[in-house]
Parts: C-alpha cells; sequence; structure tokens
C-alpha cells in the first residue's frame, strides 16, 4: 500500500513540473497577452492588496471580491473597461480555465503577472505552480523569487523558491 502511495505522489509531481495545454501553446501565449493587458487596467481600490482574479468553487472573484456574471458590467473594479471587452475578458479566462490556468495576480516583488496553473486546494505556497510569460528584462527579478520548471517558447512554469527558511 505505502509502495503505490509514494508512486502515485511521483506522477502527480512530474505532471506537475511540465506545461501542458489543451490548446496550442500559441493560442494560451496570445490569450495571456490580452489577460494580461485587461488586469493592468483594472482597477484595485485596495492598495495593500495586489490586483487579481481567481475562481472558487467555480465563482468568478475580482481584486477577492465575489463578482456574479450577470451583475458583471457593473462592479467597481471593471468601471474603466468597455462592455465589448469584459465580455472578451469573460471568455478569455474561461479558456484559460479549460487550459489548468485559474487565476492571475500581480506579483509586486518580482514586477510581473503570473498566472496559477494547475491550482490544488491542498497546495501550500511552496507547491504553487505559476505561469508568466517572459519578459528579458525581468528574468532576473524572477529569478530571484521562482525557480523555472519548464517552457514552452515565452510560457515558462514557475515554482517559488524556499527563500524564508
Amino acid at each position: 500500500m505505502f509502495l503505490l502511495l509514494c508512486i502515485s505522489c511521483g506522477q502527480v509531481t512530474s505532471e506537475r513540473s511540465k506545461i501542458l495545454f489543451l490548446d496550442s501553446s500559441t493560442e494560451v501565449k496570445n490569450i495571456l497577452l490580452r489577460v494580461e493587458q485587461t488586469m493592468a487596467r483594472i482597477a484595485n481600490p485596495d492598495k495593500n492588496s495586489n490586483t487579481n482574479y481567481f475562481y472558487k468553487n467555480d465563482d468568478l472573484y475580482i481584486n477577492s471580491k465575489r463578482v456574479s456574471i450577470k451583475d458583471i458590467r457593473k462592479s467597481k473594479s471593471l468601471s474603466m473597461i468597455e462592455q465589448s471587452e469584459i465580455t472578451s475578458f469573460l471568455h478569455d479566462i474561461g479558456k484559460l480555465k479549460r487550459n489548468q490556468i485559474t487565476y492571475c495576480y500581480y506579483e509586486k516583488a518580482a514586477g510581473v503577472w503570473l498566472f496559477g496553473y494547475l491550482d490544488r486546494l491542498e497546495n501550500d505556497f511552496y507547491d504553487d505552480r505559476d505561469i508568466w510569460l517572459y519578459q528579458e528584462h525581468k528574468f532576473k527579478d524572477v529569478k530571484k523569487y521562482f525557480t523555472v520548471l519548464d517552457s514552452l517558447g515565452e510560457i515558462y512554469l514557475l515554482k517559488p523558491k524556499r527563500i524564508l527558511e
């Protein structure tokens, strides 16, 4: 029994160390770029927290506040964004979710947008996996805080470094 558990743990680890999308990496990259651009325009009234979106139990949260899809156009966070762009944003994050990318946040320390990949409830911080779109001028900052596990062109899979031990 113990042997079977260890073998299955190894499979989960190796699966979480590779980028595997249902859609082409080019399509995912284009969606990531569009979502980054929209996220950069989303207003966050709480200056102490990062700008983000995530899913929790299939509910969408923007800047850590639950947003109903039917009332999303009334969201204060999205007040600066045109309705057509909101519709495209919802479509894009739905496509990302299909590819196991379920959240996005601005990582202030490294100065980059990161996308949560293969999120699991039992993760602790050091088990997180993030997708990052490579930017040469930010690579040094990213490497301070993250280990690169895999890449597909300009899409990088990152894991947080254990800095505070």
